[in-house]
């Protein structure tokens, strides 16, 4: 008997060590201001991409979940996490690289990621002069701007047709109108401007996009809705609202496990 209750004695701690050790493992991995039945949506989200490295705390134990990113603080997040994608860096065509953005200097905190994911045919996201190229990362950063910073490593909906439809059912604040009603050029294709956030209406004609900025950012919007990856809420995308960490977190996420799910998380992430 004495034999059988020193074992038992002796697992029970053994178990309770191990048990305490996941406690404490479980509560470095919270945070304070992040709220389980607030943030049930964003929870999981934000404690995978802690696990991962991709985000961190503050060292007052909080994640600020409400705070608003920034341009280069997406980025990094998304080059992070999606470590294998380097667009500018991996093309072999020139006129698809910018070999640097004036406004990030090799002294910037996020010019890696900047420099290796933002290219070309990053739509909308950057401006362009006959001086050079500009990113303005400090930008605090739209839900629309976030859409047009995702990385492009999922299929878009090749039919407009379809993406429109997508757009009607479920965003009543992303304004369409027939080309007819479409007077004078406003800033959409002014490449002098930064148009990250920007949101112009979409343009159509007998039904299909008429216009290459419809069709891009249409193609998106519905993408993100019909993959849910990023999608409307009480039937409003709210292009206009500022992306927040917890918002960032989940979309991120989303799209890791929507590559993973399909079979293709290999070539976008080593994570």
């Amino acid at each position: 008997m004495k034999k059988i209750t020193k074992i038992t004695t002796a697992l029970m701690l053994t178990m309770t060590l191990l048990l305490g050790s996941s406690a404490v493992t479980a509560q470095t991995k919270s945070f304070k201001d992040v709220n389980e039945e607030k943030y049930s949506w964003a929870i999981e989200s934000i404690r995978f991409m802690n696990d991962k490295g991709v985000i961190k705390g503050y060292s007052d134990g909080t994640f600020k979940p409400d705070q608003a990113v920034t341009k280069a603080e997406f980025v990094t997040l998304s080059a992070k996490l999606f470590d294998k994608f380097k667009p500018n860096r991996d093309t072999n065509a020139n006129y698809w690289k910018i070999n640097k953005f004036l406004d990030v200097p090799k002294s910037y905190w996020a010019y890696k990621y900047i420099n290796d994911t933002i290219y070309v045919a990053t739509w909308d996201t950057y401006s362009s002069s006959n001086k050079g190229f500009k990113f303005y990362p400090d930008t605090k950063l739209t839900r629309i701007g976030a859409a047009k910073l995702l990385p492009a490593i999922f299929g878009e909906i090749q039919d407009s047709s379809e993406a429109l439809s997508i757009i009607r059912e479920n965003m009543s604040d992303i304004k369409i109108i027939d080309e007819s009603e479409y007077k004078e050029e406003d800033g959409r294709y002014n490449e002098a401007n930064d148009r990250t956030n920007a949101m112009f209406p979409l343009i159509i004609s007998e039904g299909y996009f008429s216009d290459d900025s419809s069709a891009i950012t249409g193609t998106t919007l519905a993408t993100l809705q019909k993959l849910g990856l990023m999608t409307a809420s009480e039937g409003k995308f709210a292009p206009r609202k500022l992306l927040t960490r917890a918002e960032a977190a989940t979309t991120l996420h989303r799209l890791y496990q929507y590559l993973k799910e399909n079979g293709d998380l290999k070539k976008y992430s080593s994570k």
